[in-house]
């Protein structure tokens, strides 16, 4: 099996066992956000389309007065083949930011929400970097995603926000990574 399949596999595993576990013990998923699906996903996608325009405007300013391609920074390593592509989309654009969602900020961040605000966004953007960072640069993308998520958990009080605003951000990386970008 692919190793991008069975992490697919192991995030869908990890949802099922978390929606499980919540449901039996209260009874319904309210406590993690999880209700008002298709309010969520409307504000998400506002909140997702104002966020990109802010970094749009912000990546064409360090180019144009910097010489800085920050663009460069979010370019992800595309597999090979047109089916290893299809499958770390299936998993890196909607399976993954769905499950990170439920377990960063339905869990994590409902978990430290009872010591304040601030705390459960810095430790659940915290353990959610912690969890990406994969290079020796700082992980900038995944520190501003982690907020930005946190935030609009906590503005709007339903996971669904955060997912369709983690499903789009990573789908619009995913989608840049596909075009020479050379501004």
């Amino acid at each position: 099996m692919a190793p991008i399949l069975l992490t697919g596999l192991v995030r869908i595993s990890e949802t099922i066992v978390i929606f499980t576990y919540i449901y039996r013990m209260e009874g319904h998923w309210r406590s993690i956000g999880w209700h008002q699906i298709n309010s969520g996903m409307y504000y998400g996608c506002i909140w997702s389309l104002a966020f990109g325009i802010i970094v749009f405007i912000l990546f064409f300013l360090c180019e144009y007065l910097f010489q800085i391609n920050l663009f460069r920074m979010v370019r992800m390593p595309l597999p090979e083949s047109y089916v290893d592509q299809i499958n770390y989309f299936i998993v890196g654009c909607l399976i993954g930011p769905f499950t990170e969602e439920v377990v960063f900020r339905g869990v994590v961040y409902g978990f430290f929400r009872k010591w304040g605000i601030v705390l459960a966004c810095c430790f659940s953007t915290c353990i959610f970097v912690l969890l990406h960072h994969q290079a020796p640069v700082i992980p900038f993308t995944q520190i501003v995603g982690g907020i930005l998520f946190a935030v609009s958990y906590e503005y709007t009080h339903m996971l669904s926000t955060s997912v369709t605003i983690h499903i789009i951000g990573n789908s619009s990386m995913l989608l840049l990574s596909y075009f020479p970008i050379n501004l």
